[in-house]
């Protein structure tokens, strides 16, 4: 029988077929070796009905060799006081099974507390809260009303591909992708819970956006501008005619800009912090903020009603502690954009605006720069993911001459007269 120890179980390979090497010190405990190279411990034993039986212990080298022994010792005491570690595992996923059910809604909302609570980590990591929120949105809006009775078992390629169909015929592109998007997520994790043999939506499509490229003109940013400092009229708050114009002078996210919180704000310094936990890059961004957007930060701080609220934009209608919807403030910009006469507008083209503005002779951003300043997502080799850990707050300076220019030219660009 092999001796083993950490150091040779490390240098183990993977094979044609699984290799299993039994312990040398500690009854029934078991190392095995998959094709794929996963490695991981197990323990044999027998029950009291006399079956053999096989009980997981962990991955290698998440649980070394002197661990897994104290693992296996544990299990063979509960074993001879009666314990059938096994048999327990199962009945516990069975009772799981029950409660949750077998719908398309209640294993969906198991989904979500398990996600938002980090039980869950479909790719090994908590996804952000904020992409979580959009695809919540999708799920009590889109998919709980339209299949959220259906069971599990009922659920079919063809029923799936079916209704992403319908909705891409209504013209929701959008909707029809949130759903398929959402309903994947559900049947991986129900695949996962072995709640599901495997997930329908594999193979399932759903129709791309159009490519869009809509910038908006000088005269286009002159309306929306003025109509947002007399919002009443436009039948909507101060607070989102001022979350649009900080959209337009900073060229972050709508629900960035919107679900903001006070103590992100260092207005002395002129800078804005967005935690990773806020960010769909998963990954923090540092706004340098151009006297105008301090400006506008300052008016908005004024506006709060609620001034025990933490956020920036409090919504005016939660009962408890909450942003204000960022899917409101698009609402509002569509509305106010067909009021004005820009045609075929949405908020999020003044984040595209800004950029094309900033890369264009008038400014002469370099697209780097632009990148940063837009805080998209840097570069996933392993090379740049290691530098950007102690890269993190260079081109600050950079960012903030990008956005001091390009506040001046959208203030010249409101007060020309047309």
């Amino acid at each position: 029988m092999t001796k083993l120890s950490d150091k040779y179980l490390r240098g183990l390979k993977g094979a044609q077929k699984a290799i299993e090497i039994r312990d040398d010190k500690e009854p029934g405990l078991i190392f095995r070796v998959l094709p794929s190279g996963h490695k991981g411990w197990s323990c044999r034993y027998k029950d009291a009905a006399g079956k053999h039986r096989r009980k997981t212990i962990g991955p290698f080298p998440g649980i070394g060799l002197s661990e897994a022994r104290d693992r296996a010792r544990k299990l063979r005491v509960n074993i001879a006081d009666g314990a059938n570690p096994v048999a327990e595992e199962q009945e516990a996923k069975r009772a799981e099974r029950e409660n949750l059910g077998r719908t398309i809604g209640t294993v969906g909302a198991a989904y979500f507390r398990a996600t938002l609570t980090g039980r869950h980590k479909p790719k090994g990591k908590p996804r952000a809260a904020s992409t979580t929120r959009v695809d919540l949105g999708y799920f009590h809006n889109v998919v709980a009303p339209t299949i959220g009775d259906v069971p599990l078992t009922e659920l079919n390629k063809q029923s799936v591909q079916s209704h992403v169909d319908r909705l891409a015929d209504m013209g929701t592109v959008s909707q029809a992708r949130g759903f398929l998007k959402v309903v994947r997520q559900i049947l991986a994790y129900a695949e996962y819970r072995e709640l599901l043999d495997k997930n329908v939506c594999k193979f399932v499509e759903a129709s791309d956006y159009d490519g869009r490229d809509r910038v908006l003109t000088d005269e286009e940013l002159r309306r929306i501008w003025k109509a947002t400092s007399e919002p009443r009229a436009m039948g909507f708050g101060s607070a989102y005619a001022l979350i649009i114009r900080i959209c337009a002078v900073t060229g972050q996210r709508r629900a960035e800009v919107a679900e903001a919180e006070l103590n992100e704000f260092d207005l002395d310094q002129r800078i804005w912090h967005i935690p990773a936990t806020r960010r769909k890059t998963n990954a923090a961004h540092l706004v340098p903020l151009s006297d105008l957007a301090v400006e506008l930060v300052r008016k908005s701080i004024q506006l709060r009603r609620n001034t025990k609220s933490a956020f920036l934009f409090p919504s005016p209608r939660s009962e408890s502690d909450a942003p204000v919807s960022a899917d409101v403030v698009s609402r509002c910009f569509a509305a106010l954009a067909a009021d004005v006469e820009v045609k075929n507008a949405r908020l999020h083209d003044l984040r595209r605006s800004v950029a094309t503005n900033l890369t264009s002779e008038r400014i002469g951003v370099s697209r780097q720069i632009v990148s940063f300043v837009l805080g998209h997502a840097a570069n996933s080799s392993v090379g740049a993911a290691a530098t950007a850990v102690y890269d993190r707050h260079n081109y600050v300076a950079q960012k903030r001459e990008a956005l001091d220019a390009w506040a001046a030219l959208i203030s010249q660009i409101v007060q020309k007269n047309p």
